[in-house]
């Protein structure tokens, strides 16, 4: 299965296999690929209090809402339970900001109706670029420990988002300026 059921986003491996597939694209044609991981604030809390059943609708619309705020050649997929992960190709930092700021805006300013209940919830993100090397041939890049390193830079990045509050974007090249 490549094709969450639940979300109808891409499976964590899939994402995976298919964003290798972006950082190759960008290295050989030397184009920035933002990557992007959100997760949903409190949610452990939010099914505690209204069910798995509001907890999963919430799920999807959370999904269905980051694919309305994105371009059709960018990629989703569910990373963990309340987590999704986003590569946006050829996307300066600028422009994944902008992306990100409106996908945050919107997910707080949206009402979530299931069932009975309305809620709201808020996402945590982190943000990076991969910019190309110059100075590397192609043939020399390992996209595999490209891919971790850009995974493991975003959860940082996320976290730090959480740390800082919630219901933001951190982006992991500011990070490294204030450590």
């Amino acid at each position: 299965a490549i094709i969450d059921e639940l979300t109808q986003v891409f499976v964590r491996h899939h994402f995976l296999e298919r964003l290798e597939e972006e950082v190759k694209r960008s290295v050989r044609f030397k184009l920035p690929l933002a990557v992007l991981m959100l997760d949903i604030d409190h949610f452990k809390r939010y099914n505690d209090d209204f069910g798995h059943l509001v907890g999963d609708a919430t799920l999807k619309e959370v999904a269905d809402l980051l694919k309305k705020n994105l371009r059709r050649v960018d990629l989703v997929g569910r990373y963990g339970g309340e987590e999704f992960v986003v590569a946006m190709p050829e996307t300066k930092l600028a422009n994944a900001m902008e992306v990100a700021e409106r996908i945050r805006s919107n997910i707080a300013r949206h009402d979530f109706q299931v069932y009975n209940d309305k809620t709201k919830v808020t996402v945590s993100q982190g943000l990076e670029v991969f910019e190309v090397d110059e100075t590397k041939e192609p043939a020399q890049t390992d996209t595999k420990a490209i891919v971790a390193d850009l995974i493991q830079r975003i959860d940082e990045a996320m976290y730090k988002a959480k740390e800082e509050g919630r219901n933001r974007v951190c982006i992991y090249k500011d990070m490294k300026k204030t450590s």
